[in-house]
């Protein structure tokens, strides 16, 4: 979630510290091509 939210700011999700760190440590996930965006209507 966050690395998307990074991209509504105009920031690269590995531009930003906790991103890179925790894609790296395999407990998030950087890289928005992996990601599946859900969008919930209410």
């Amino acid at each position: 979630m966050d690395a998307r939210a990074a991209t509504l700011f105009k920031k690269e999700p590995f531009g930003i510290g906790h991103i890179k760190l925790a894609h790296d440590m395999g407990v998030g996930c950087g890289d928005l091509s992996r990601v599946e965006v859900a969008r919930v209507n209410v």
